[in-house]
């Protein structure tokens, strides 16, 4: 039984632990997830043997980094599925499509669980074939990083695959792993996934052709957000797009962004805004 205390949260405790992670992931919490971070974070402190989420915060203020990465885990909304906001494929399709021969260089920067990567996966490996395209994911989650690298699915999520892709990509799993699929190895190969924070210098990744960076940036505030994008623009090459949320916008960031339509923006240069 959980003890009475766990079931709430006092306003300093939230308050601390909230600030804890938009220090840390840039990720802003309001009053009103008071509820979810209870929810999330509980069984961490029974866990830990500890009483009070006051007491939680105290630990958290010890400076262990890997307690600190728990909890940025728990508290991340890791919400996906494959072909999610099919709109965005039908852009990435046509960009791909546009030079066939070339290789191209693909960032899923809010990796999850790889649902997505792993769709941008499908879709290259279709009109590209093997060689000619690479993606890197990344997510701040380890625990989403981990489930990514693996690659197993539930065979129910085979539903939001179309039957061409389920037929040529997927392969389904049989003895222990009966009930689940994963992909072919010429696509698991292609897609390499890392734990990466975008609210810290991004280094050892880059340039790309196009970057996914969808249904994270609501979770930022405006100073957060212009400033992962700012960081973003030196690794998108001149041209490449940049693809975010539907509900999400990327208006009056940069000058240096062409809206294509909404929620897809390509990244061009002041010296060649001109010629657009």
């Amino acid at each position: 039984m959980t003890p009475p205390a766990l079931d709430q949260i006092s306003d300093a405790a939230f308050a601390g632990i909230a600030r804890l992670l938009y220090q840390t992931a840039g990720i802003q919490l309001s009053e009103h997830k008071k509820t979810m971070m209870v929810t999330r974070l509980r069984k961490r402190l029974l866990h830990l043997e500890l009483d009070s989420f006051d007491a939680y915060l105290r630990y958290l203020k010890q400076g262990d980094k890997q307690e600190l990465q728990y909890m940025l885990d728990l508290m991340s909304t890791n919400e996906t599925y494959f072909f999610r906001e099919a709109e965005h494929f039908k852009v990435l399709a046509q960009e791909l499509r546009s030079q066939p021969r070339k290789h191209w260089r693909i960032w899923c920067a809010a990796l999850s669980s790889g649902e997505e990567a792993f769709t941008i996966g499908m879709l290259a490996q279709d009109i590209l074939g093997s060689d000619n395209w690479s993606l890197v994911g990344t997510d701040i989650s380890s625990r989403m990083v981990e489930k990514a690298r693996r690659a197993i699915y539930p065979e129910s999520m085979l539903e939001k695959i179309p039957e061409y892709y389920r037929k040529h990509f997927c392969l389904r799993g049989s003895g222990e792993y009966s009930g689940f699929f994963t992909f072919i190895p010429a696509i698991r190969s292609a897609i390499d996934c890392r734990l990466m924070n975008l609210t810290k210098p991004l280094a050892g990744i880059g340039p790309f052709d196009i970057v996914f960076i969808r249904n994270v940036l609501i979770y930022f505030d405006a100073d957060t957000k212009a400033q992962v994008i700012t960081r973003m623009l030196p690794l998108i090459s001149k041209g490449g797009l940049i693809v975010t949320g539907h509900s999400e916008s990327l208006f009056g960031v940069s000058e240096h962004l062409h809206t294509v339509q909404p929620s897809v923006y390509r990244y061009l240069p002041n010296e060649q805004m001109a010629s657009v």
